[in-house]
């Protein structure tokens, strides 16, 4: 019974071994067990897993279709030698915090769900004046121009329910539409800040309204 516990041990320890790798799939469907030592956009360095004090080998990214990493994330590239990164490897949602001031101290909450080839997103905020006398929220649609990369510009439209400024300042009820751009950066895979400016217009119980949502977002993704 004893023998049997320390096999079944054995076994479970080598099989949580043996997903530690890393796999390469090359564009012809074929794959190997590797240790990655770098990834650039042009280039993907290994040792082989069975081999790991053997050589260094060196593969252009454009003989690479997909590359799943030891934690499961997957890189994939596409058969134009583009890199293109799944939006899994820094994850497909965020919750982002902001403050912004206009005529007042705001607070934005903000959750946004990318899409898998990380081109496009769907963005929920709720700002929440801090004295608790005024709330809106809406949808946005962002796009963004390059591949899953440090940095990104994107540009898209935004819709805006609830409070709002007339042009002396009075609040009001009201919907606006915005066209809205900035650029966001993943300095770490999970860490997300975005600079983000909009502007449009709407109408509201009192007549035609000016809109605008401009700041810093701090987010996290997972």
């Amino acid at each position: 019974m004893f023998r049997a516990s320390v096999l079944s041990c054995i076994l479970s320890l080598s099989a949580l071994i043996g997903t530690s790798q890393d796999v390469i799939l090359l564009q012809d469907e074929t794959s190997e067990k590797v240790k990655i030592l770098e990834i650039t956009p042009k280039q993907v360095s290994y040792v082989r897993w069975g081999s790991q004090d053997g050589p260094r080998f060196v593969l252009p990214i454009g003989e690479v279709r997909m590359i799943t990493l030891k934690d499961g994330h997957h890189l994939v590239y596409d058969k134009s030698r583009k890199r293109k990164v799944l939006s899994q490897s820094y994850g497909q949602h965020m919750i982002s915090i902001a403050g912004a001031f206009s005529n007042s101290l705001w607070a934005n909450i903000s959750y946004e769900h990318f899409t898998e080839d990380g081109r496009r997103s769907f963005r929920v905020p709720l700002f929440l004046k801090t004295d608790g006398s005024g709330i809106s929220s809406g949808c946005d649609v962002r796009f963004y121009f390059k591949e899953a990369t440090t940095a990104r510009l994107f540009a898209g439209p935004a819709l805006r329910l609830g409070t709002h400024y007339l042009l002396g300042g009075t609040e009001t009820f009201g919907l606006s539409a915005l066209g809205t751009f900035g650029v966001s950066f993943q300095p770490y895979q999970k860490m997300n800040i975005t600079l983000y400016t909009g502007l449009g217009g709407g109408v509201s119980q009192r007549g035609p309204i000016l809109a605008s949502d401009s700041g810093v977002s701090l987010g996290l993704r997972f």
